[in-house]
């Protein structure tokens, strides 16, 4: 009997901490407990208290569209563009406690793809760089 038990409640564990679901393509991805990941659709996370702390959308199981961070003040964190799980478009940082872009970067499937730029705290631009295909150009 308590063999019975211990096997149930090992099966039961481990259900909880991994589950994996299968799309109709075939294609199959898993999740553990650490995470409750939505493998389709809007997922977000919040501090104590219900405070947003950020939101992305998944299309079978990778990052697709817009995804937001944000500092527990509620200001915006960061700001990321996916296309397929990759990084595709603008990538935006921003100060912590301003309303102020610290950085922006353009991605192209997963690559930095043209400007790099960093701008300090009042807004002014501190540095351009360009990228092509992931790699600096002098």
């Amino acid at each position: 009997m308590k063999t019975v038990l211990l096997l149930f409640f090992g099966l039961l564990f481990n259900s909880i901490l991994y589950s994996q679901v299968t799309f109709d393509d075939g294609e199959t991805f898993y999740t553990d407990s650490t995470e409750t990941v939505l493998c389709h659709g809007k997922y977000r996370k919040f501090y104590s208290g219900l405070i947003l702390k950020s939101s992305e959308n998944f299309v079978k199981g990778k990052l697709s569209n817009e995804s937001h961070e944000f500092f527990e003040n509620g200001l915006m964190k960061s700001n990321y563009s996916y296309k397929n799980g990759l990084l595709d478009g603008f990538s935006l940082e921003y100060f912590p406690g301003l309303d102020q872009i610290k950085s922006k970067i353009q991605y192209s499937k997963g690559l930095k793809n043209g400007e790099a730029i960093s701008y300090d705290e009042i807004g002014e631009i501190s540095e351009t760089l360009m990228y092509v295909d992931g790699v600096l150009q002098k």
